[in-house]
C-alpha cells in the first residue's frame, strides 16, 4: 500500500509540473530569445518583410505569448518548426483580417 501512495505522489508530481508549464506566461526573455532563434528560418524571415505582420509580431501581446510559448531547443526539427510556422500563420490571418 505504501508503494501505491509513493507512486500517486509521483503522479500528481509531474502533473502539477506539465500544468505549470502548460499555463505558464512567458517573460520578455523568453519571447525575445525565440524570436532570435526564428529569425534563422526563411519563413519567418518572410513573415518580418511584410510590415504588417511585423507590426504585430512586435507589438500584439498574444502573438508575442504564441511565439514565448515556443521550444526554441526543437526549432531544429522540421514538423515541431512546421507546426509553429503553421500556428502563427494561423494567428497572424486572423488578426489581420479582424482588425
Amino acid at each position: 500500500m505504501g508503494i501505491f501512495f509513493e507512486f500517486l505522489g509521483a503522479f500528481f508530481e509531474v502533473f502539477e509540473i506539465a500544468l505549470y508549464y502548460m499555463f505558464k506566461n512567458p517573460d520578455e526573455d523568453d519571447i525575445n530569445k525565440n524570436i532570435r532563434e526564428l529569425k534563422k528560418y526563411a519563413w519567418f524571415q518572410d513573415f518580418l518583410q511584410d510590415g504588417r505582420i511585423r507590426e504585430l509580431i512586435v507589438h500584439d501581446k498574444k502573438i508575442r505569448r504564441v511565439i514565448g510559448k515556443m521550444n526554441y531547443k526543437k526549432f531544429d526539427r522540421p514538423f515541431y518548426q512546421y507546426r509553429c510556422e503553421e500556428k502563427l500563420r494561423k494567428i497572424l490571418m486572423k488578426k489581420m483580417y479582424t482588425e
